[in-house]
């Protein structure tokens, strides 16, 4: 599921239950 923040972040929820920031179009991966 893509969640929109401010029009530019976006928040992606993997299966592996790794979260993904993506910014500009460029993913960024977050370690929890």
């Amino acid at each position: 599921h893509y969640i929109l923040i401010e029009g530019i972040t976006k928040k992606f929820t993997k299966e592996t239950g790794i979260k993904v920031e993506e910014k500009a179009g460029v993913p960024i991966p977050i370690m929890v």
